[in-house]
């Protein structure tokens, strides 16, 4: 086995300019035929449809639940309504909004009560 490794070896480093030359005619080859091929770009894009769900978490014992869970038990849909009105209109969530925005917001609607008049929640109120 040896005496074939080493003879094989010897024919190589006989003609390592054929082998040379013939390694950079393939690499010159390869370079040209990619060169004048047109770029080829592919894209692929996905797109998921889902239901939102609100969901409210104060903290983790208070959460609001779902309407597909609402609709199990027995809740007063106009009064849950009201509820989260309510909430979202009472100057203590509006100071929260306000101070979480920071400097984004409008100077108009950075005034205590101005929000709950002229933004979503006053519109919600109404």
């Amino acid at each position: 086995m040896e005496l074939e490794l080493r003879r094989y070896l010897e024919v190589v480093c006989r003609r390592w300019k054929l082998v040379a030359g013939a390694t950079l005619v393939s690499a010159a080859t390869a370079l040209v035929v990619s060169l004048l091929m047109p770029p080829v770009y592919r894209a692929h894009a996905g797109v998921v449809i889902s239901r939102v769900r609100p969901q409210v978490v104060f903290e983790p014992t208070m959460v609001t639940l779902s309407d597909e869970k609402l609709g199990t038990l027995r809740v007063d849909t106009d009064a849950r309504q009201n509820t989260l009105v309510a909430l979202v209109t009472s100057p203590a969530v509006e100071a929260e909004v306000i101070q979480s925005l920071g400097d984004s917001v409008v100077p108009e609607l950075g005034q205590p009560g101005a929000l709950l008049t002229n933004g979503i929640a006053g519109r919600l109120a109404k």
